[in-house]
């Protein structure tokens, strides 16, 4: 008797529109418990969207989502999904907020804003800074970190509720490429851990080499599978035409 899969995220014959403007058309996928998922695909693509939907924010115009077995509209169990959103690692974050509180907030129930402060279930702020390793920048402005620190003091935040699943939009923009190396072995950590991982990026390289999995979009689902199907030319037209050096460009570009 084979073992029960117990999935994540199930999406079936999902479509959105923005008034006459077709974002998704017939998107249908699910990610099971402990896979390490990468979503790639070129800007108005609809991987904003997608992500919006799964987390409630948008109502799709058609098909259903479900988030560990229930319909999205009746999900409650947000803290059961760390979301760190694009942007929230560039610029100068000039708020007067330490790290620690930063990392606080993250036990802020985003639908009620409900404090879990204390809350069984989540995590010592002091247990997740020290896996996140930003223990030693507690009592720093959030405005005072590099790139690379505030990165991390943002999965912090995102891992303070004790996640199940972790979505990352973004995450490696704007920070170099030795911080983008320790950034992809961290989270091989935490995904080798248990926890699912859902890493939205242009870098396809970055994803081919990193994932276990891939949803390619193109308003419609172009391709679920091995990241290998990043190599074949029919996958990587249907997602961008006919650019030269699509790998190159798509590292690149970070907009």
């Amino acid at each position: 008797m084979s073992s029960t899969v117990n999935l994540v995220i199930e999406c079936q014959g999902v479509g959105f529109h923005y008034g006459k403007n077709r974002a998704l058309q017939d998107i249908s996928f699910a990610i099971s418990e402990g896979e390490y998922v990468g979503i790639v695909g070129g800007n108005g693509s609809g991987k904003t969207t997608l992500l919006k939907i799964i987390l409630g924010l948008l109502s799709p115009s058609q098909g259903e989502v479900r988030i560990f077995g229930q319909k999205v509209s009746e999900f409650k169990d947000w803290d059961k999904i760390g979301y760190v959103p694009q942007n929230v690692f560039r610029g100068d974050l000039g708020f007067p907020a330490t790290v620690r509180e930063v990392i606080e907030s993250g036990h802020l129930q985003a639908s009620t804003f409900w404090c879990r402060f204390g809350t069984q279930g989540c995590v010592d702020v002091l247990v997740v800074a020290k896996r996140c390793g930003v223990d030693h920048l507690l009592k720093k402005r959030i405005g005072e970190l590099s790139g690379g620190e505030r990165q991390r003091v943002f999965i912090a935040r995102a891992l303070v509720s004790a996640p199940r699943l972790l979505i990352l939009d973004e995450p490696t923009a704007g920070i170099d490429s030795e911080t983008e190396e320790q950034f992809y072995a961290f989270i091989n950590e935490l995904h080798l851990s248990g926890l699912t991982v859902v890493l939205v990026s242009h870098d396809l390289e970055a994803v081919r080499r990193e994932v276990g999995m891939v949803l390619c979009l193109n308003r419609r689902l172009v391709c679920h599978g091995k990241p290998e199907s990043l190599e074949q030319k029919e996958v990587l037209e249907a997602l961008y035409g006919n650019k030269k050096n699509i790998l190159h460009h798509e590292h690149n570009d970070h907009v």
